[in-house]
């Protein structure tokens, strides 16, 4: 989704659209590959202006899936985010490296005559995700002797004794 820049005024207009899945489940592989995305993310975003500077905020809504980080099983994660950006006009590159400045970390900035919405709402989609994503608070996980997934079937493996790492000093008890 493009929004012209010349489009947004200092009125507040709201703007109501799906970003398609395809897109937000490539940029997903890229940035975080625990995470699927089957059906489009809804969105709503109020803008306009102040001066040049281009004021964005909204929500995303939708449903992502996710492989729990515990037991490996796919779960629906609901996405409900709201977000606010303000949007600078790029300043003409005064560093001939390349290199960043602190300006080009702290602020968002927009160039040319559109600004695309694609790009803002799978950051703030990314944002929004947790870095562990559990299918639930008390999730069991795998068994790490067997891999059963101790959510869904009893492990009947015999409780360590001692932690594996520490194997080889038992071993030396017991030989005594």
């Amino acid at each position: 989704m493009k929004l012209a820049v010349d489009d947004i005024t200092e009125e507040q207009t709201t703007l109501e659209f799906s970003e398609s899945a395809e897109d937000l489940a490539r940029r997903l592989q890229q940035g975080a590959p625990d995470w699927r995305s089957t059906a489009p993310l809804d969105c709503q975003i109020t803008h306009y202006r102040a001066g040049d500077d281009l004021i964005l905020t909204g929500g995303i809504h939708g449903c992502l899936i996710a492989m729990c980080a515990r037991c490996t099983e796919d779960f629906p994660w609901p996405l409900d985010t709201p977000f606010e950006l303000v949007l600078l006009p790029r300043p003409p590159s005064s560093r001939e490296d390349g290199e960043l400045t602190a300006d080009d970390v702290a602020f968002g900035f927009y160039e040319g005559a559109e600004v695309d919405l694609s790009p803002l709402v799978c950051e703030q989609t990314l944002l929004a995700l947790p870095t562990r994503p559990l299918c639930r608070d008390d999730c069991r996980g795998l068994c790490p002797r067997c891999g059963v997934n101790m959510n869904t079937t009893p492990c009947t493996c015999e409780a360590a004794t001692t932690a594996p790492r520490l194997g080889g000093i038992a071993a030396l008890w017991r030989d005594k």
